[in-house]
């Protein structure tokens, strides 16, 4: 396999692949909005439902788990099944998971609802990935794949604007932040069947069908394991201190700090902003020379 040709400026890329990027990137948006919905919701919910330390704990662990089981399977049954079939209809088992939240009348309801959503965004995400890699030319892979980045730290900036809106509504409040997770939802399902409508531009065939079996030795072959071991040490620690403060953030400070929740919620919209600016920075220059500048142990 040739690498990827690395240009001095990035060229200009079809609408079609952007639009392939962003039905599947929309993913890593939903992803994010989810676990800030329920960090956001969580001090409310605890006092609606009465939930104790342990409920609580059960909630939140039970969304991580269910996301890192739900991206363990989620490449397994794409590789097995056809991506663009995961990549389409898992969405249909996270809209269904939302409404279990939204009309939840009791704790025990509300987390299965959460761990309903929590396995459909786990497996979702991997796939995603799986389809920006399949479709996406070498000279492009880099622009499209950091879509994905940039819709991630929007749905964290739009999360926590929604949350500030509605922060002084109770209950209510947490459904329509959970509602605006939903609405995305079914338009990322619109964009992904639209993308498998025959005589129009949309995934390779390859996507629809399953994969030749490759034996996990392979990734210890030389050229992979090294990147491999540095990309998994780097996303384990981003995701120990993004996790801590996704699904914690809002609770401690509402718990420890005093703060109301409208105050817990517009705090986070200080942070992001550049963020998201670094972020849309980088799609630019992802393809280009500049990637290994602003990466030199690559």
């Amino acid at each position: 396999m040739t690498p990827p040709r690395i240009a001095v400026r990035s060229e200009r890329l079809p609408a079609a692949l952007w639009r392939m990027a962003i039905a599947a990137g929309l993913a890593f948006y939903l992803d994010a909005a989810t676990l800030l919905s329920v960090a956001i919701s969580l001090p409310i919910w605890r006092d609606h439902f009465s939930l104790s330390v342990w409920q609580v704990g059960l909630l939140t662990g039970g969304l991580a788990f269910a996301v890192a089981v739900g991206a363990l399977i989620g490449g397994w049954l794409g590789d097995r099944y056809g991506r663009g079939l995961v990549f389409t209809y898992d969405l249909v088992v996270f809209v269904l998971g939302t409404l279990v939240i939204i009309t939840a009348p009791n704790g025990i309801l509300l987390t299965v609802g959460v761990i309903i959503v929590g396995l459909a965004a786990g497996a979702d995400v991997p796939t995603a990935l799986a389809v920006i890699a399949d479709n996406a030319p070498d000279h492009a892979r880099g622009r499209l794949t950091a879509v994905t980045q940039v819709l991630w730290i929007g749905a964290v900036l739009t999360t926590y604007a929604v949350g500030f809106a509605v922060s002084t509504l109770g209950l209510l409040g947490t459904r329509i932040l959970i509602g605006h997770v939903v609405l995305l939802a079914v338009l990322t399902l619109g964009l992904r069947l639209a993308l498998t409508i025959p005589g129009r531009p949309g995934l390779e065939p390859s996507t629809h069908h399953p994969k030749s079996k490759t034996p996990a030795r392979a990734l210890l072959a030389a050229g992979t394991l090294l990147p491999l071991l540095l990309t998994g040490t780097f996303f384990l620690f981003w995701n120990i201190a993004s996790s801590t403060l996704g699904n914690y953030g809002p609770y401690i400070l509402r718990t420890a700090t005093g703060l109301s929740q409208t105050q817990a919620t517009g705090l986070a919209l200080v942070a992001f902003p550049p963020a998201l600016v670094i972020s849309v920075i980088f799609v630019r220059l992802a393809d280009t020379v500049w990637r290994d500048r602003l990466f030199p142990w690559r």
